[in-house]
């Protein structure tokens, strides 16, 4: 394989975080743009700008990389939408990206990383990572528990260091857990040079898939498919 030119999009939370590789001319360029629910609205014109001002256009691209969560269901289906669009258009592959591994790649050489984002109330995505040696590992996961299930996997654990995207409100009762550090505020963040990076790293393992194929990872049910079943059910 010669150099490639690598794009990849995460939308999995409030905020977009775009990523560009060029290998060949030693290019890298990142950005955030925080959408909020304006997911589907703002994407396209800002991959757009993003792309101009580097003095790239989307068809310069060989590799096309996207957060596929778990995270926010209308910024996962719209940011998917977007790459298999573009995939589907210009022929190139996609490589499918789990939103907790981009967090774990923040923080190298731990034994188990805890990698948990807030969902609905006091329910968790999360996962469990070994990051050692350069390599990252999934040991455990990905899972969507509640916070009492998640206390109990802590539990038969002797040390844990965490990674806590979002859930505020239950900061101070997951930091009074005997065996837990959390990790700084700045871990929970995805960047776009990392995002490049993983699209990288798992394209040239034969680690992608194309525009018909690649889907998001839904741990739970999208909030309108469980009010449809519970219209129809009643529960």
């Amino acid at each position: 394989m010669g150099e490639m030119r690598y794009f990849a999009l995460d939308g999995s939370s409030r905020w977009i975080t775009i990523g560009f590789l060029d290998d060949d001319a030693g290019i890298s360029s990142e950005m955030g743009v925080e959408m909020k629910a304006r997911h589907s609205r703002r994407l396209l014109s800002t991959v757009d700008v993003f792309l101009k001002n580097i003095g790239y256009t989307i068809k310069d691209v060989d590799v096309l990389g996207v957060g596929v969560g778990p995270g926010s269901f209308t910024g996962l289906r719209v940011s998917i939408a977007t790459i298999k669009g573009v995939g589907e258009v210009l022929g190139i592959p996609i490589v499918p990206l789990p939103t907790l591994l981009l967090y774990a790649m923040n923080v190298p050489d731990i034994p188990e990383l805890f990698v948990l984002e807030n969902a609905r109330e006091d329910n968790f995505y999360g996962c469990i990572y070994s990051t050692m040696n350069g390599r990252i590992k999934e040991i455990d996961g990905p899972f969507f528990l509640p916070l009492k299930k998640i206390k109990d996997v802590f539990a038969s654990y002797e040390s844990v260091r965490c990674i806590l995207i979002g859930g505020i409100d239950f900061r101070k009762e997951i930091e009074s857990l005997p065996n837990v550090t959390l990790l700084p505020d700045w871990t929970s963040n995805i960047h776009g040079s990392t995002l490049t990076a993983m699209t990288k790293i798992l394209y040239k393992e034969g680690k992608y898939t194309d525009a018909k194929t690649v889907e998001p990872i839904y741990i739970q049910k999208p909030l309108a498919d469980e009010m449809i079943q519970y219209k129809k059910t009643g529960f």
